[in-house]
């Protein structure tokens, strides 16, 4: 997990990758969600 201990907003390269991060969380989330259920040949 990302601290940031004495900084009060993160700057323009943590946040970048802050939401990138979140992006790819969403995407996985989603296709582990979509797959539940369904049934492998």
């Amino acid at each position: 997990m990302l601290v940031l201990a004495d900084t009060v907003k993160p700057n323009e390269e943590q946040a970048r990758l802050l939401a990138d991060g979140m992006e790819n969380l969403v995407e996985v989330l989603g296709n582990v969600c979509s797959s539940l259920g369904k049934t492998k040949h």
